[in-house]
Parts: structure tokens; sequence; C-alpha cells
């Protein structure tokens, strides 16, 4: 059992370490320069809105300028990711707080990462409530699969356990890898929002 933790956090930290190194020749989406998205960087607030759309796991089409006057943790996560699947507790964890901060987090499935579409939400589902447990269920966050477009436009690298902040206005405040390694710099920034 200890092997198996050791490995798992040893897999967690080469991910983020790994994420850092790939992230630091990462364009900012809002701005559209160079930046390292593992450095905490803060678009400016006068920056593009964000918007998408995904498919929630009861197959509602939603899309993310439907959630404006709500600040956002969008949250893109993949099947086969450990660093994912050990963040989603951490981030349970912090569900409370992040919704007294007045955020709703959007964990969505990286766009054909969880096989063909036909199976793709039962598979985010069970890959949910895996990693969830009972915190599956909290109303707090909302799960959904990414459109492609959602997914190319925002992580356009495919690197899983990314994600944004986004204000009430839809404008991209903050983002990062990996919550569970970056929890205090995301909560930080959240209640800044």
């Amino acid at each position: 059992m200890l092997v198996i933790i050791g490995l798992i956090a040893y897999g967690v930290l080469h991910f983020a370490k790994g994420s850092q190194a790939k992230a630091l020749n990462t364009t900012s989406i809002a701005t559209n320069r160079t930046v390292a998205v593992s450095d905490g960087y803060q678009p400016p607030a006068q920056g593009p809105t964000i918007n998408g759309s995904f498919e929630t796991l009861n197959g509602e089409q939603q899309t993310l300028s439907s959630y404006r006057g709500h600040a956002l943790m969008v949250w893109f996560i993949a099947g086969g990711c450990a660093s994912c699947a050990i963040s989603i507790p951490a981030v349970a964890n912090q569900l409370h707080v992040l919704a007294n901060d007045g955020i709703t987090v959007l964990p969505m499935g990286l766009s054909g990462d969880f096989g063909p579409s036909e199976h793709a939400l039962d598979k985010l589902e069970a890959f949910a409530k895996s990693a969830a447990g009972k915190a599956f269920h909290d109303t707090e966050w909302k799960w959904g699969m990414a459109s492609a477009a959602l997914s190319h436009r925002y992580d356009a690298a495919g690197i899983p356990d990314y994600y944004l902040l986004v204000d009430s206005h839809g404008v991209i405040t903050y983002q990062n890898t990996a919550p569970v390694a970056t929890i205090k710099p995301l909560l930080r920034a959240a209640a800044k929002i």
C-alpha cells in the first residue's frame, strides 16, 4: 500500500514538474503572449471573456456564457490522469471555501479523452465518482464534457489537470495546473475574485 501511495505521489510531482516545463512555452489565451502557466499568471481584467459549450452528465448542452454573473473554476481533466484523480478530492475538500467565494467548479472532461462520444459521459461519470466519492453529488460543482472547440481554445496542449478561474464577467483572472499541488495559490486567487 505504501509503495502504491509513493508511486502516485511521485507521479503527481513528476506530472506537475513536467507540466510546469511544458507550460513555459504555452501562449496565454487571454493576452496572446507567452507565459508560464505555473507561475499563477493573472491576465489583465480587460482581457477577453471565456466562452464555449459543454455537455453535462445528464446530456444537457450548456455554454460558459450562460454562467455570466457567476465566478467559475473551469477545470480540464482526463481519465487516465493520476494527478486529476488526486486533485479531485483535494478540490472536493475545498468546495465550501470556493462556494463561499462565489465560485462554481466546472470539472470538464477533455474532449476525446474519455473515448467515443457515445460512451464518454459514462466514462467521465465513473471516473468522477471514483475520484470524488461522496463529494461527487455536491451541488457546488457541475461535471461536464468540454466540446472539442472549448478544449482546443482553452487547453490547446491538452494538458489534463489544468484550470482557469473566471470572474463573474467571464474574464479569466488566474490559471494553473494540478490543484492538489497548487491549492493554496488557487484559494488565494479565488478569494480575490
